[in-house]
C-alpha cells in the first residue's frame, strides 16, 4: 500500500476563498484526519476504523446530493 501519510489534498476553501490543505495519515490503529486553511491554522483529530467508514458514507451522499451523476 502507499504511504497517504505525504500526499495532502490542496483546494481552495468554497466559503472563505483560502488556500486549504486535507491531509490523512495513519497512525497505528488510528487514521488522522488534519484541515489547515492557511489564514486560520489547522485542526487534526484521530478516529478508528468506524468512524472513518461513518465519514466515508457521508462524504459519499453529499457529493451525490451536490452532483448526482458521480
Amino acid at each position: 500500500m502507499n504511504d497517504i501519510n505525504d500526499q495532502p489534498i490542496s483546494f481552495t476553501d468554497k466559503s472563505s476563498g483560502d488556500d486549504a490543505l486535507l491531509g490523512i495519515r495513519v497512525v497505528g490503529d488510528s487514521v488522522g484526519l488534519t484541515l489547515s486553511l492557511r489564514a486560520s491554522g489547522d485542526v487534526e483529530v484521530f478516529m478508528g476504523a468506524d468512524e472513518i467508514g461513518r465519514v466515508i458514507e457521508r462524504l459519499q451522499a453529499a457529493r451525490a446530493a451536490i452532483h448526482p451523476t458521480t
